[in-house]
């Protein structure tokens, strides 16, 4: 796979973006207005229209627990996964706020937490885990797409989701998960397209703005979530899983490794990168000396993605 390649040229690529960062004449109140309204805003939209479909999937699962409705439900878990991880680089605005990214999902995991307490509460018959309200509340490890696979895709399958008392506890846990998945991507998505939102922030900063004082600012935080979301991918999620880094926690299982969309998680996550750096404008920042730079950088992540998919 050519991600190696990919980010070889991480450094070379951080020194051009700032380049073009500093560079006189950078139109910074338009690379945020065309960040947010060609990537941000539909990529938003597109996670919480495909969250949104995952609680009925979950409510026929349910109410009938066959193959055909298990494997609608994983249908719906990965789409919901796959549109998450095309925006999980935006770790600004919506996400960070309320701790919404980790409440998706809680990943690297190297102490398998998320395992841990969610055995432990079943276990313990908690009924708190079956109300969305509720589970807001809890730890963050009890609510995302990772306590979600381990219902779906782990010994709580069809035989186990409503058969029972411990099946029922299972299967409302779940409905319960995917309602909140459901509502954290619905309030990311209403938070940026609200004009008055984090948006605006973006759009407007000066000295009563309080997140950026300066329109440079702005784009310094638009060209971080490009880079940090490429080292992201090269160290936490296909590194990491490989053993091929030294680490100082233990060896990390692959991103949402038991329902196999691990490889396909990271070609989506990618992918969304590559429409920051392109439809974002990020690429156009680059000058004149460094636009073949630029290309290679985005061929590189196309040659990556494509690896992935295959």
């Amino acid at each position: 796979m050519q991600i190696g390649k990919t980010l070889v040229v991480l450094a070379a690529l951080l020194a051009a973006a700032a380049t073009a960062g500093r560079a006189a004449g950078v139109d910074h109140a338009g690379l945020a207005r065309q960040v947010i309204d060609a990537h941000i805003r539909p990529e938003a939209d597109a996670f919480a229209d495909a969250a949104g479909a995952l609680p009925a999937s979950l409510d026929a699962l349910c109410m009938a627990p066959t193959d055909a409705h298990l494997k609608e439900s994983q249908d719906r878990f990965a789409k919901a996964a796959l549109a998450f991880a095309r925006i999980q680089h935006l770790r600004f605005g919506a996400l960070r706020e309320q701790s919404r990214f980790e409440r998706l999902l809680l990943y690297p995991d190297p102490k398998g937490l998320v395992r841990r307490q969610v055995e432990k509460v079943l276990a313990a018959g908690d009924q708190g885990l079956v109300s969305a309200d509720a589970l807001y509340g809890k730890s963050v490890a009890l609510q995302g797409f990772s306590a979600l696979e381990l219902l779906l895709y782990g010994e709580a399958s069809k035989q186990t989701l409503g058969v029972d008392a411990l099946g029922r506890l299972r299967c409302g846990y779940a409905r319960a998960i995917g309602a909140n998945i459901a509502r954290i991507a619905a309030d990311i998505d209403k938070s940026w397209q609200d004009r008055n939102g984090y948006s605006a922030l973006m759009l407007s900063p000066g000295a009563d703005n309080a997140a950026y004082l300066e329109p440079k600012e702005v784009t310094l935080e638009i060209i971080k979530s490009f880079l940090d979301g490429l080292e992201h991918a090269r160290d936490a999620e296909l590194a990491a899983p490989l053993g091929v880094r030294v680490q100082d926690q233990a060896p990390t299982t692959g991103i949402l490794e038991l329902s196999g969309l691990s490889i396909v998680f990271l070609a989506a996550d990618l992918d969304g990168l590559l429409h920051l750096y392109r439809a974002g404008g990020l690429q156009a920042l680059a000058g004149a000396d460094d636009k073949l730079l630029a290309e290679e950088a985005a061929t590189e992540i196309e040659t990556a993605i494509a690896s992935a998919q295959s």
